[in-house]
């Protein structure tokens, strides 16, 4: 090395950076392939946000010395200055692939990874980092966080176990631990690990956000509201006069979201709905759509075009359009945007004056847009105002098909047994599907007591409405004669016109159960121990739909128990249906 390249470097690293500049030139004029040189000026000169030249100059040392790891480093740090991770990714994954026992190659790839939402090759990566350094605590939290987005749930709590072990005042590491021991229902431990967390950082918001969350998964309520409120105040989002003023969506924080979900679970409609708005503050989760129409916020509609939004699931839409006949009442061009398997079933019920199911382009198309989930707030619906009489009629089916049908679910002779149609696991993406879905296991108890092996004696006639269910579960429950409905489910047109033929549906927490109680048809929800909002706590029925039934789980993930007592229930339902007494 030159004694000015050297000298240049002192005055780098020393903070000189113009005398810096001016020697690395001067070394490029003598010398105008050093790659040394020319990685290092143009690190100082990205530094300096010349991204053009300094790229320029880093791209020049790699392709001088493509076998030196460090300068493919170089380049990754840069793209990720300029916020271009899949070209860091890449440079920094070739930096892996000279020296794979480069520490920092796998730590930063699997940063850029996780910026472009590829958890599984950041998990990777980070495994390898900790093989490399297993003394790093960072790394060891950080693949934690990996294990749980990649429902790892185990593995992401030895992880954070470890990192703890390592640092037992880092903050991130009792932070992902609590998060991988609520997932275990853990709860105890968890709130352990939280205090832990708080003792570090007494002030930390997002700290005292989960200890809320994990109150309120308990159904310990109050005290998960106050330190709910705690959080708000911590992150300076506390508003003020709020219950004096009207509050734009846009002053909530993130927390008021969590906050939400309390209060609806308690009844408190007025301000849960209020601050259900804050959903929008979670884009990953809810946000608007991007078309030029104003949000209305409860003003006039009379004469104007306004498109409700069905952002959230099937069963959500399904819930939330009974608020859209008050929009027409109020003299506004009502318009649905919902995805095509609910077109037909929407259409039939005549709720909007018409469906869409794709965003629109026009400028001027619609007036307003509004969510769905804006409805009740803006409508000031409250748990009395909120009407659970049936609202989506059964579609139209023709002679034909209606014959086919009946043929088709009861066609065993004289006995007519009481039909029941059951769903047993929803969507496997929703987040708490693990809590919400029943094991077949659980399920095939409900079959087996009332299979008699003869079926001109069955009382009960079962049929599937679980949607994804496998070949081998087909095989099992067809060992119980239980009709699989699955393949003929295409829409929900489709699913409404098999419920109508219904006596009873036991659903899990899904659509089905939601449509179901819309088209008045007897339903029993099994609910998890800890609930969904929109059924409050211990209540046995719903204002949101007279016909429907609420069976809790008494215990955390007993679903044995409530099978038991939907066993026990519907011999009596099976009496009430042959007297022909409706229920």
């Amino acid at each position: 090395m030159s004694s000015i390249l050297q000298q240049a470097i002192d005055f780098h690293n020393s903070g000189h950076l113009a005398a810096a500049i001016a020697l690395y030139r001067s070394v490029l004029r003598d010398e105008p392939d050093n790659p040394d040189a020319l990685a290092l000026l143009g690190t100082l000169l990205v530094s300096k946000k010349d991204f053009k030249e300094g790229l320029s100059l880093l791209k020049a040392a790699e392709q001088l010395d493509p076998k030196t790891p460090l300068f493919k480093m170089h380049l990754g740090n840069a793209y990720c200055e300029l916020e271009d991770y899949k070209n860091a990714g890449h440079y920094f994954s070739a930096a892996a692939e000279v020296e794979p026992n480069l520490f920092d190659a796998h730590f930063k790839l699997a940063q850029v990874l996780i910026k472009l939402d590829n958890f599984k090759a950041a998990e990777e990566a980070l495994e390898k980092a900790v093989r490399l350094q297993p003394q790093d605590a960072t790394s060891r939290v950080q693949l934690s966080e990996m294990y749980y987005r990649n429902n790892n749930i185990e593995k992401a709590r030895d992880e954070a176990v470890k990192a703890i072990e390592l640092a037992p005042d880092n903050l991130g590491a009792f932070i992902a631990l609590a998060l991988a021991l609520n997932r275990l229902d853990q709860e105890e431990s968890a709130l352990e690990a939280l205090e832990c967390a708080i003792k570090i950082k007494p002030d930390f918001a997002p700290v005292w956000n989960m200890l809320s969350c994990v109150y309120q998964k308990i159904g310990m309520l109050d005290e998960a509201e106050a330190i709910s409120h705690k959080a708000i105040e911590l992150a300076g989002a506390k508003i003020e006069n709020e219950d004096t003023r009207f509050v734009e969506e846009e002053e909530y924080s993130t927390y008021h979201w969590d906050l939400a979900i309390l209060e609806l679970l308690k009844g408190d409609y007025e301000r849960g709905f209020a601050h259900y708005r804050a959903r929008f503050k979670r884009p990953e989760k809810h946000k608007r759509f991007e078309f030029p129409s104003a949000v209305w916020k409860g003003e006039s509609i009379q004469g104007k075009k306004i498109l409700a939004v069905g952002e959230q699931g099937y069963g959500d839409v399904i819930m939330m359009s009974r608020f859209l006949p008050l929009l027409k009442s109020y003299g506004a061009e009502v318009a649905l945007l919902a995805r095509h398997p609910l077109k037909e079933l929407m259409e039939s019920a005549g709720l909007a004056d018409y469906v869409i199911t794709k965003p629109p382009k026009e400028q001027n198309e619609f007036d307003v847009q509004t969510s769905l989930f804006d409805l009740p707030y803006y409508l000031e619906m409250t748990p009395e105002r909120i009407s659970g009489k049936p609202y989506i009629p059964v579609p139209a089916i023709d002679d034909k098909d209606l014959l086919e049908l009946r043929r088709y679910l009861k066609g065993q002779g004289d006995n007519n047994p009481v039909a029941v149609g059951v769903v047993w696991a929803g969507n496997s993406l929703y987040e708490n599907s693990a809590y919400r879905d029943i094991a077949l296991s659980s399920i095939e108890r409900l079959f087996k007591s009332y299979y008699t092996g003869n079926e001109q004696e069955s009382q009960v006639e079962f049929y599937n409405f679980t949607r994804d269910i496998s070949a081998e579960d087909i095989e099992r429950i067809e060992k119980y004669r239980v009709k699989d409905l699955s393949k003929k489910l295409n829409n929900f047109s489709d699913t409404a016109k098999y419920i109508a033929q219904m006596d009873l549906i036991i659903s899990c927490d899904t659509s089905v159960a939601h449509l179901a109680g819309a088209m008045g048809k007897p339903v029993w929800t099994l609910i998890p121990f800890s609930p969904d909002w929109r059924w409050l706590m211990d209540k046995e029925d719903t204002f949101w739909y007279n016909s429907m039934r609420l069976f809790r789980q008494a215990e955390r993930n007993d679903w044995d128990e409530v099978i038991a007592r939907v066993i026990k229930e519907l011999a009596e339902h099976i009496k009430v249906v042959k007297l022909g007494i409706k229920n």
